[in-house]
């Protein structure tokens, strides 16, 4: 072996492996224990060993005003994320050659419908369809099937201005075209919710669900609105997506109690909000939030993990740690410490239970290590 870890309680939705044992690692993959001596141990004793999580909303093109260096997730567990559209047909390969193949992060992307993709905060892209350069998005579509995993629109007021949703009817008729999932932002849309979950299809990606700037998930009375289940009952993914002005606890809080789950935990993580922002702040962070919040562990590491690798279309190569998958892996201490998170509009809700991050391990490297933690 290469790497063993041992002691710890190891946890993998996608097998429902839970209980204390070991995790085997010789080369870039997770293999079976053959009982063989290991180059390095690591001993989790009283840690969580989970697969590395996948932050699915993420920025990281840095020719924009606002992206992260993706290798900077590594401390905090994260070994694979998806970039949500900073980019659109006219600066996408930049940031494919200058980002997501230079960085050992594990990277996907959607394809933002406007040209400009996302420039930042203050500068809309223009999303009306007939401005898409459809031949262009097409091009890039086909040359790169397995780095974009779909397209993404925002729909926020500012943005759509006149046109409403039929911004979002413009960007699902292309993502059809192409056979692609459509991401799209919701935050301060057009229309109630109720009409905006109507237009999604199976696999559409609901971005930044418990959302509380104008119209939300949850009607007048306090109430989900039944299109929200009627959308996930054929098929549609909804994303917490949480950013620093994308969550909001008395939307979270009505939908959980209704028994509205996220189906995906993602930080939507910038330069202006990693580690900065203590409403965001980063993966675990937020994992801990909704620990706080009612969620059992294995649902929120679900949630930044199996689940968003299936819709990744790399279940089996991440997102586990069954005997054959790349070995990512992220290792943590669950704490008994006062916490508090807020939401967008400042609104705190106090937390004892916190994901402290020990040690991250991708393909199969150690990339990252806690002082304090215990290895030889």
């Amino acid at each position: 072996m290469d790497i063993r870890i041992t002691g710890g309680r190891v946890l993998d939705p996608l097998t429902g492996r839970d209980g204390l044992g070991d995790v085997a690692i010789r080369l870039n993959h997770v293999v079976e224990d053959d009982g063989s001596a290991a180059a390095l141990t690591l001993h989790a004793d009283g840690c969580i060993v989970v697969p590395g999580l996948v932050d699915f909303h993420a920025h990281f093109f840095e020719g924009s005003l606002f992206g992260i260096e993706p290798l900077l997730m590594v401390s905090t567990g994260v070994t694979a994320a998806v970039d949500a559209g900073s980019c659109g047909c006219a600066n996408f390969e930049f940031f494919r050659d200058r980002v997501m193949r230079t960085s050992r992060l594990r990277t996907k992307a959607y394809l933002n419908v406007a040209m400009t993709g996302q420039p930042g905060a203050g500068f809309w892209e223009d999303v009306d369809p007939g401005t898409y350069k459809r031949d262009e998005i097409r091009a890039l579509v086909e040359k790169y099937p397995d780095d974009i995993i779909g397209l993404k629109l925002r729909i926020s007021k500012p943005i759509v201005r006149d046109l409403g949703l039929a911004a979002m009817d413009g960007a699902l008729e292309l993502a059809e075209k192409l056979g692609l999932p459509l991401c799209v932002h919701v935050t301060n849309p057009p229309e109630t919710m109720d009409k905006v979950a109507a237009k999604f299809r199976k696999g559409d990606i609901f971005c930044h669900v418990f959302q509380g700037t104008g119209y939300s998930i949850i009607d007048e009375n306090g109430k989900l609105y039944d299109e929200m289940r009627k959308a996930r009952e054929r098929g549609v993914i909804f994303d917490a997506s949480n950013g620093r002005r994308n969550f909001s606890f008395p939307v979270a809080k009505a939908a959980l109690e209704q028994g509205f789950l996220p189906d995906i935990i993602s930080s939507d993580a910038t330069k202006f909000t990693f580690n900065r922002v203590s409403g965001m702040k980063n993966l675990p962070f937020l994992l801990s939030k909704y620990l706080n919040m009612g969620l059992d562990l294995n649902t929120v590491i679900a949630a930044a993990t199996s689940t968003p690798v299936r819709v990744m279309g790399m279940e089996g190569q991440i997102g586990t740690l069954k005997a054959g998958a790349f070995a990512d892996v992220a290792i943590f201490k669950l704490i008994e410490h006062k916490t508090v998170f807020t939401d967008s509009d400042g609104l705190p809700m106090e937390g004892t239970q916190l994901l402290v991050p020990q040690v991250t391990i991708l393909n199969g490297q150690v990339v990252y290590c806690a002082n304090d933690f215990d290895l030889e």
